[in-house]
């Protein structure tokens, strides 16, 4: 039995760690509306005439300690964009640099002043309207935005115009445009930057390897969500990726597994109901603790699984808030924003009515005071491994590894040292533990559960009566008697009779059913049990 290691992870949230008197977008509605980068907070502002996104800082001499944090009336904005800002993201490798997508079809990339604050003298207030370089390859809406986890200056955007395109930032260059057949309403790297998921319109999810050097081949594709509504994905470490979408009005989740699993396959557990809502799941995961989190929009409640060496999802302890949620993100694991010695894993953060973002610090309560390593393993350091022009003309990319530290320095005050990982985060085939089931499967289950509870004892029964008959002997002497006696009276032979009326039959115990197993083929139908007569 594979034990969790976060079993009693539990979000935290205090009243002073919280933004008030935001003025958030409402009208994008399939975006996270919010990221952090473990400094900032960038947020999707409402704008009249042209987009707008706010940056808030995370740590400011300003903030005050026990009390919540009201941003003033009027402070500086990132504009330029002339529709809708649609998403942001921050360069893992520069704290001070962004980029915007917007519904005009441009990306922007952003430079945060060093001094950046937002208490400023209301005179000297002056908003961001130069970016410091203009993306414009893209003819229609640019939906996402995501920077490469390892390579510097490498950046993934996907638009309606039915392209994910893989920048070069530093030369504001196009390296490769990979068409679809629809647009694609997600995008997900995984721990190294090899494979890229894209979920599209046409309920297909599509990996793509930049294990080689050129153009990115089509490594797998598997079909999602029977709904057409709009499905997001994420890489949950290195190989497996989750998606979540809808069948009807039911939301729900999936997960495979892009390297044992054959192209075309089913998802490892199935497609596991969540709810009935209408709005979307957006999912994110932490690729070095493989926790993964599933907000819902309008929901009150942050779902949390942790993902077994085994490969099952193990359920683990459910945020639970009174004030529903627009927007969530989760932050990098960084020494900065990570109190280890308060047992904190990450910190979390949540929009609240268009009005307010809370912070939720997720803490794994420990029953010793000494350091542990499985708790902690390596964190992502902000040290690229490679540049944009490294990455493109690297032969064998897909083999590179992060930049990373170490925990346990942060936890006894070391200075840090950073080295390149030494192996990917392990991912163990094994047998996925399905979830949640449809209305079908758990029919089904009811009905095995109770085959259980009866045949068993039946099987019990039958096979006590079957020992009297053969041990007791005066039981065998008035049966041959018997049947002397049909010899002589020419009775029938019951050994012809072909009815099995009136026959002890030995019943096979119905086996519980397993769940389906990790394999390089598609998962087959399981077996059908023998009925009873």
């Amino acid at each position: 039995m594979k034990v969790s290691k976060f079993n009693n992870v539990y979000g935290e949230t205090k009243a002073y760690k919280k933004y008030t008197g935001l003025k958030l977008s409402n009208t994008a509605p399939d975006s996270t509306l919010v990221k952090s980068n473990g400094k900032y907070l960038s947020c999707i502002w409402v704008s009249r005439g042209g987009g707008a996104f706010a940056i808030l800082p995370l740590e400011n001499e300003k903030n005050p300690k026990e009390l919540n944090i009201k941003v003033p009336d009027i402070f500086p904005l990132f504009r330029g964009h002339k529709d809708q800002v649609l998403d942001v993201d921050f360069d893992p490798f520069n704290q001070q640099r962004c980029v915007s997508c917007s519904n005009d079809s441009d990306i922007f990339v952003w430079d945060i002043p060093e001094d950046f604050n937002i208490y400023g003298k209301l005179e000297d207030v002056t908003d961001f309207q130069e970016p410091v370089r203009v993306l414009n390859a893209h003819t229609k809406k640019v939906l996402q935005v995501l920077y490469h986890p390892i390579a510097k200056d490498i950046l993934a955007s996907t638009s309606m115009d039915k392209t994910v395109k893989i920048w070069n930032i530093a030369t504001g260059e196009v390296i490769y445009s990979i068409e679809h057949p629809e647009w694609v309403t997600s995008i997900s790297f995984n721990y190294n930057g090899k494979y890229l998921a894209t979920c599209c319109k046409d309920k297909k999810l599509r990996i793509y390897s930049f294990g080689k050097e050129g153009e990115p081949e089509l490594y797998k594709t598997f079909p999602t969500h029977p709904s057409p509504k709009n499905a997001k994905c994420c890489f949950l470490g290195v190989d497996e990726v989750v998606t979540c979408g809808f069948n009807g009005p039911e939301r729900q989740f999936a997960m495979w597994n892009v390297d044992s699993q054959e192209d075309g396959s089913k998802p490892m557990s199935g497609f596991l109901n969540v709810d009935v809502s209408p709005s979307v799941i957006l999912p994110f995961a932490d690729k070095s603790l493989d926790i993964l989190f599933l907000a819902g929009k309008g929901d009150s409640t942050v779902k949390l699984y942790e993902k077994l060496d085994n490969g099952n999802l193990h359920e683990l302890t459910d945020f639970t808030s009174t004030e529903p949620q627009k927007g969530f993100c989760i932050a990098p694991r960084l020494p900065s924003n990570t109190d280890v010695r308060k047992n904190e894993l990450l910190r979390g953060y949540r929009t609240l009515n268009d009005k307010a973002i809370e912070e939720i610090s997720f803490k794994c309560p420990l029953k010793t005071d000494k350091f542990q390593d499985e708790i902690y393993p390596d964190g992502q350091s902000s040290e690229s491994t490679l540049t944009a022009e490294e990455w493109i003309n690297h032969k064998n990319r897909g083999d590179l590894l992060p930049i990373v530290f170490q925990f346990k320095d942060v936890y006894e005050g070391n200075d840090l040292s950073f080295s390149t990982a030494t192996s990917m985060p392990v991912s163990k085939q094994g047998t996925p533990k399905p979830l949640k089931k449809t209305k079908n499967q758990k029919q089904i289950k009811k009905e095995g559960e109770e085959k259980e509870k009866i045949e068993p004892k039946k099987e019990e029964l039958l096979k006590g009566v079957d020992e009297v008959l053969t041990k007791d002997n005066k039981i065998n002497k008035l049966l041959s008697k018997a049947s002397s006696l049909d010899v002589i009276n020419n009775a029938e032979d019951p050994s012809f009779n072909d009815s099995k009326d009136g026959e002890w039959e030995v019943v096979e115990t119905p086996t519980k059913k397993k769940d389906i197993p990790i394999k390089n083929d598609t998962p087959k139908e399981p077996t059908k049990q023998p009925q009873s007569p």
